[in-house]
């Protein structure tokens, strides 16, 4: 009878365990379905979310855009310093809206120049050369570039010999060789340091002999060479420049001046002007953070009673839009420059779009994953450049918020807070089973 009692207590424990096993090896089913599940679930309206939020809450700035009665289709504005800023540093991210959240068509006209650099050089042979009083008159030749075409210049090229001076000159053209007509009046120097020895004279000058009057030319300074340049730039599109005063810090360090400009709205820098006093030459550096670009420049003042030469004003090619500028003057042993003062030029884009009677309009912009729209206002920009335009400004920055950062930050919450509950019933429920299990035992 014992026996039989304990086989049937064996049977019903062995039962017991079986059952025990088969809810659990249920259990972590049923705990790996859930995690697929909700996490699907979750995961889904993530993606949902992010799909189907609305395009302009991506958003997170905007500007009015601030124009009044116009009778012109157009409208243009330029940018201002919070969307350089804030935009992409392609301005993809730009969308222009109407009053029904429309998106507008436009197209920017950018502030970088796309330029193409021609140059036709002539050269001229020396015809004349005569002493009239103290001044000293050299006449030239040009040579054509073929037989039967016109000679067009906007600039002399003139060459001397290696000596110091400083000349003030009369220009003179003609078409004969006879009759000669007054084109400018300029001044000339050489120094081991600096030169100017180029002369600009009206575009589009087409004469074939030029005359270079020397005045008061008691060192008996020669001219050797004469080359006529015609030299343009066939511009694309237009460049607007603004000036503004950056933030600066001026540092002295061993025979070095180290200026550190601000440009915090990374604006497109064309140029910066130094105020400065006392005579000097000196070599500049420019660079941006761990030197990743480099440029070298001269800049000089030399002011004398027979001499006034003045370049206080670093140009610039290729514009830096750089957060921090560093301008390193090179002073070796001389004192540092006397800064008074600095500025700074940039140059600005335009944006322009068609005014459908839909306004008031306005700028979203700061959307970095935002891509550059196509529209079909672009292949008509050299007509509608043609075409009276009416300027409206941009208004006050405005920053939107952002609403499906909130909805994905609480359906990832909900995703843990189902997986952790899930878990804890199930490590709650091992628990008891195995203690059950050890008293039984």
């Amino acid at each position: 009878m014992k026996n039989k009692d304990k086989q049937i207590n064996r049977y019903t424990t062995d039962r017991s365990y079986r059952q025990q096993r088969f809810w659990v090896r249920r259990l972590i089913v049923v705990l790996c379905i859930s995690s697929v599940f909700v996490g699907g679930i979750s995961q889904s309206f993530l993606v949902f979310a992010e799909e189907h939020t609305s395009e302009l809450e991506a958003y997170p700035y905007k500007s009015v855009i601030q124009s009044g009665e116009s009778n012109t289709p157009y409208q243009y504005f330029y940018l201002n310093k919070d969307v350089y800023r804030y935009a992409t540093p392609h301005l993809y991210d730009l969308r222009i809206i109407d009053e029904n959240e429309n998106m507008v068509p436009y197209y920017i006209v950018r502030a970088i120049k796309e330029d193409v650099h021609r140059v036709q050089r002539y050269e001229s042979t020396l015809i004349d050369h005569v002493q009239v009083d103290q001044d000293t008159q050299f006449d030239f030749q040009v040579q054509p570039i073929r037989e039967n075409t016109d000679i067009i210049g906007n600039r002399l090229e003139l060459a001397f010999p290696d000596m110091a001076f400083l000349k003030n000159v009369d220009v003179y053209g003609s078409y004969d060789g006879v009759e000669w007509t007054k084109i400018t009046s300029d001044e000339v120097y050489q120094t081991d340091q600096v030169s100017q020895t180029s002369i600009d004279i009206p575009s589009g000058s087409k004469f074939t002999y030029y005359r270079i009057a020397l005045l008061d030319n008691a060192e008996d300074v020669s001219i050797t060479e004469l080359t006529l340049i015609d030299e343009h730039l066939e511009t694309n599109h237009e460049s607007f420049i603004k000036e503004t005063e950056p933030e600066y810090t001026i540092e002295e360090r061993d025979k070095l001046t180290r200026i550190k400009i601000n440009n915090p709205y990374r604006l497109n820098i064309q140029g910066i002007h130094l105020e400065t006093t006392g005579n000097y030459q000196r070599t500049v550096l420019v660079s941006n953070e761990e030197k990743r670009r480099t440029s070298v420049h001269d800049l000089y003042r030399l002011s004398f009673e027979n001499v006034n030469l003045e370049k206080d004003t670093l140009h610039f090619g290729l514009p830096w839009n750089d957060e921090v500028l560093y301008v390193d003057i090179e002073n070796e042993d001389s004192p540092p420059i006397n800064i008074e003062d600095l500025k700074m030029t940039y140059i600005v884009d335009k944006v322009v779009f068609e005014d459908t009677g839909a306004g008031p309009y306005s700028l979203l912009f700061g959307d970095e994953k935002a891509l550059k729209p196509i529209y079909d206002i672009e292949q008509f920009i050299s007509y509608i450049e043609e075409e009276a335009q009416n300027e409206v400004q941009l208004g006050e920055t405005i920053t939107l918020k952002k609403v499906e950062d909130y909805t994905q930050w609480d359906l990832k919450w909900l995703y843990h807070i189902v997986i952790g509950a899930v878990s804890l019933g199930l490590i709650i429920y091992l628990t008891r089973a195995l203690n059950h299990k050890s008293s039984e035992e």
